[in-house]
């Protein structure tokens, strides 16, 4: 809508508006017939020229007449609807570009600006029809956030219309590790990988610890390599995940696609593997820890670690990294010791080879001292924790040096009474031991004395022995 305006000095009473699209030549074009007064509300035609001028003249007479001093312009009209701001397309992607247009305009040429429209240096098309109204546009590889687009019109590039605000033309990732399922120790290297569609020079690295609820630096910035060499903090969680993005477009970005684990170590150092282990004797369990394990769990095993059927402790601080240990009664030379992270029992370690917990026998007599004549009825007398079903006795003559049976397999009830042989010796030694293991044993603390004896027969009392 335009307002044609004239001005009069004689008294006319109507006039009449033409157009001519030939710079004046030929008035074919009636805009009204009869127009009083000094102005008329014209809406424009679609008569797209750079050569229009219009005459007004009074309407009973043409010749009174006058016409536009010097050629206008009619122009058609663009408004590009999208894109128009906030848009965010992805790079390779296709995206409709659509416009409306005033006019009968043929053609439109299509281009972009990646700086907010400072500059227009991309090409998109050089003609298509600007009666079809949109442009299948395939994204190209242009990652910005203040990215326009402009439609004109090709034969007269004064008319156009660009997006109202900038829109983003995005690059995209794909995290490929971690990406679910992964088990990661605490302190252990591990490479986080990914690959990117565009391209993008920067890249933020970050890690959640909580299903993606909070967010966690792993680097603010860091060459897009596609790949990054992670220390595992930390940071102990099953419900880990990693997220890569831009670092000037941080909603250009990709997260794990499920769940992995960052998990601490523990390393039992003792029992390891050859100990041997008294029952009801106290020992050092300890371990290693890395990472914030708070609690372990303590069990064992008779089986050389097939099964793990014993608690030794349901829970101990695992900060501690040794815990007291009273040796039960669970005779095995197969015996190991695992330890557990008590909150994850995934996490654990044992024993590297087996180790041997024995009965724990006291030889209580002899014991040191004594003075033992032969064949004379001795009680050998001994204590034993675990359970032992029979054991087996011998003596030394020699400080230990050598051992004699005494015998080989007898129930194991204390006392035994013991024909004292005819060994005679101040070096003598008594060992008792299960018939089942023969390392679980104790002998005499020291030497005792096994001695003969000597009965005077005659003279034995009451004699009369003359001298000489």
């Amino acid at each position: 809508a335009q307002s044609i305006i004239w001005t009069k000095v004689v008294s006319i009473a109507a006039v009449k508006l033409e157009y001519s699209t030939d710079g004046g030549a030929n008035y074919p074009n009636l805009i009204s017939g009869s127009v009083s007064g000094l102005s008329y509300g014209w809406t424009v035609p679609d008569a797209i020229s750079t050569t229009l001028k219009v005459r007004v003249s009074d309407a009973s007479n043409a010749a009174i007449n006058d016409v536009s001093d010097a050629n206008f312009k009619i122009r058609g009209n663009l408004v590009l609807n999208a894109p128009n701001g906030a848009e965010a397309w992805i790079i390779n992607t296709n995206q409709a570009i659509t416009w409306t247009k005033s006019g009968s305009i043929t053609n439109v040429k299509l281009d972009y600006s990646i700086d907010g429209g400072t500059n227009w240096s991309y090409a998109i098309t050089a003609s298509t029809s600007a009666a079809a109204g949109t442009f299948a546009w395939t994204i190209p590889d242009s990652p910005s956030i203040q990215v326009r687009v402009r439609v004109m019109d090709t034969t007269d590039l004064t008319v156009y219309d660009a997006s109202d605000a900038n829109f983003i033309i995005r690059g995209g990732f794909t995290v490929n590790s971690p990406n679910g399922s992964e088990i990661w120790p605490v302190n252990s290297s591990k490479s986080i990988t990914w690959s990117t569609l565009g391209s993008i020079t920067n890249i933020k690295l970050e890690y959640s610890s909580n299903n993606g609820t909070n967010w966690n630096i792993i680097t603010n910035s860091t060459s897009n390599i596609g790949s990054y060499s992670w220390t595992i903090p930390d940071a102990i969680s099953a419900q880990s995940l990693v997220r890569v993005s831009n670092v000037v477009d941080p909603n250009a970005n990709d997260v794990s696609n499920a769940v992995f684990k960052i998990h601490g170590v523990l390393g039992l150092t003792a029992p390891n593997g050859a100990e041997q282990w008294l029952v009801g004797a106290s020992q050092n369990i300890t371990w290693t820890r890395t990472g914030s394990i708070a609690n372990a769990k303590l069990e064992y095993s008779t089986d050389s670690g097939s099964t793990y059927p014993n608690l030794i402790v349901v829970s101990t601080s695992a900060a501690a990294l040794s815990y007291g240990w009273a040796i039960p009664d669970s005779i095995s030379t197969l015996a190991k010791v695992r330890i557990s992270d008590a909150s994850d029992l995934t996490v654990n370690d044992a024993s590297d080879n087996v180790f041997k917990i024995k009965a724990n026998f006291n030889l209580i007599s002899p014991n040191g001292g004594e003075n033992w004549i032969i064949a004379s009825n001795q009680p050998i007398t001994w204590t034993v924790q675990g359970t032992v079903s029979n054991i087996k006795l011998e003596y030394s003559s020699n400080g230990g040096t050598d051992w004699n049976t005494i015998v080989a397999s007898t129930a194991n009830v204390s006392p035994y009474n013991w024909t004292v042989p005819d060994a005679i010796s101040a070096s003598s030694r008594v060992r008792v031991s299960s018939v089942a293991d023969s390392t679980a044993n104790d002998a005499s603390d020291n030497n005792f004395k096994i001695r003969g004896d000597l009965t005077v027969t005659v003279p034995n009392g009451g004699e009369k022995w003359n001298v000489g």
